[in-house]
């Protein structure tokens, strides 16, 4: 039994799900009614192998498949205005008497290679949801377009709220008519890894409350035009580079105007950070309540110096990189030991490839207080707290769940974890040799189960 999706789960969390829930709850979004979305089947047109077909006059919605008979395209232009029921919907998709497509729903159910004609664009003008992207969560297939020019059609589709380009690749640059998407509510983005450069136009989508950039590896730099999205909710994959050229990149510090924003997603190409300045910034965003950072880049550690080892990013899709290190333990540590902003609010905390081996000041239960969430995941940190030898633990009384996965300097047995973690619920613990005596299933999984009488 497939469960039921809930908005506040991350893409890493949803394994199954119901595809029409999804487009179910997107439409309810758009205001549209139960008994227009057409899931029962009454309306939907289909070959008799359950193949979707041209036809969308008496649908909502629409799928792309890849054409397996060319005959089929050349059968649908000669029809002259008569549907062809034999020809599938394609990413070339041609109304059989020209007129506008008018599903507002377009997923891309399973074409890998593209075809997007500025035609096309033309006649799906109608669509509030356009998925071209890959939208399954575990799914790893190549999706590739044919001509990433052809995109500049995308101008055309004045009513879109939701855009995914999700997994295509052949993109290097996000045409400058995406500017004209006023409408646009959520722009994914997320592993386009040809992706080098982002319009600096992308300031005129003043309704966007989404936007996903996470695994974009070749981005030169955050466009400036990211100041003006004040509405921004949610943003992920923000690049903190050690760059010169700060005058055309966006930097932290430049969003600050972004009241709104819930959800924060760093990738950090410099070691020292969070440094004092930032740790300002993000103090700033008092609606922030998820934050992730991530560090890596090119610069190359020298374990015999006594600084910290090369660490493999665990899980990436990908181009894999490495996180480096210049600077020495004790230098680190005094580049951010006197943080000015404290992250009170903060509820979920998700750090990959932590570059320290003792936690910074920050990184500290008093300065974390409604912190419930933990992740901690590769890197080398080996202390949360348990060996403070001067004074007892602060505990982190409000974590509730905690995920410990490819730390192999953190030690630690299970009692001085509990002296230090008393409230924990959910325990996951992957590849972490030195937790000892940690009373976690085969799968690294420990669940607080309370005895009642």
């Amino acid at each position: 039994m497939k469960r039921r999706i809930s908005w506040r789960d991350s893409p890493e969390d949803v394994v199954d799900y119901d595809r029409e829930e999804v487009v179910r709850r997107m439409l309810k979004c758009l205001g549209v009614e139960d008994e227009e979305m057409d899931f029962t089947g009454k309306h939907r047109v289909c070959e008799e192998q359950g193949n979707p077909v041209r036809e969308h006059s008496s649908s909502l919605r629409s799928c792309l498949v890849p054409r397996k008979d060319k005959k089929l395209e050349n059968e649908a232009e000669s029809s002259h205005g008569k549907n062809d029921s034999n020809s599938r919907t394609t990413s070339s998709l041609k109304s059989g008497n020209s007129k506008p497509i008018m599903a507002h729903v377009v997923f891309n159910l399973n074409d890998v290679f593209l075809q997007l004609k500025r035609e096309w664009f033309t006649e799906t003008k109608h669509v509030n949801i356009l998925y071209l992207g890959r939208w399954e969560s575990t799914s790893e297939k190549h999706i590739e377009v044919e001509e990433p020019k052809d995109l500049e059609g995308l101008a055309n589709l004045k009513y879109v709220k939701f855009l995914s380009l999700q997994g295509i690749s052949g993109i290097t640059g996000i045409p400058k008519s995406i500017s004209k998407l006023w409408n646009l509510s959520v722009l994914d983005l997320r592993a386009c890894h040809s992706l080098e450069v982002i319009p600096q136009g992308i300031g005129s989508l003043h309704n966007l409350t989404h936007l996903d950039l996470l695994e974009c590896y070749l981005l030169s730099g955050m466009p400036k035009g990211l100041t003006e999205l004040t509405n921004l909710v949610v943003l992920k994959g923000f690049e903190v580079q050690a760059s010169t050229e700060k005058s055309l990149s966006c930097t932290l510090k430049d969003l600050s105007a972004m009241t709104k924003l819930r959800k924060l997603s760093i990738h950090a190409e410099i070691e020292d950070f969070p440094r004092c300045s930032d740790l300002d910034v993000l103090a700033k965003f008092k609606q922030l309540r998820i934050l992730t950072i991530e560090w890596g880049g090119n610069l190359f550690r020298n374990p015999d110096s006594g600084t910290v080892s090369t660490v493999p990013k665990p899980g990436m899709r990908g181009i894999t990189r490495t996180m480096t290190s210049t600077f020495t333990r004790r230098k680190v540590d005094e580049d951010v030991s006197q943080p000015s902003g404290i992250l009170l609010k903060l509820e979920k905390l998700d750090l990959k490839c932590y570059p320290r081996r003792s936690a910074s000041t920050w990184l500290k239960p008093e300065n974390l207080k409604e912190l419930n969430r933990l992740y901690i995941r590769g890197g080398e940190l080996r202390d949360l707290g348990q060996f403070e030898f001067e004074k007892v633990p602060t505990p982190w009384n409000n974590v509730k769940t905690l995920r410990l996965k490819y730390l192999t300097e953190m030690e630690m047995d299970w009692t001085e974890f509990r002296e230090l973690f008393p409230e924990v619920k959910y325990l996951e613990k992957v590849k972490c040799p030195k937790l000892t005596m940690f009373p976690c299933n085969a799968h690294g999984v420990w669940k607080d189960k309370k005895i009642t009488f």
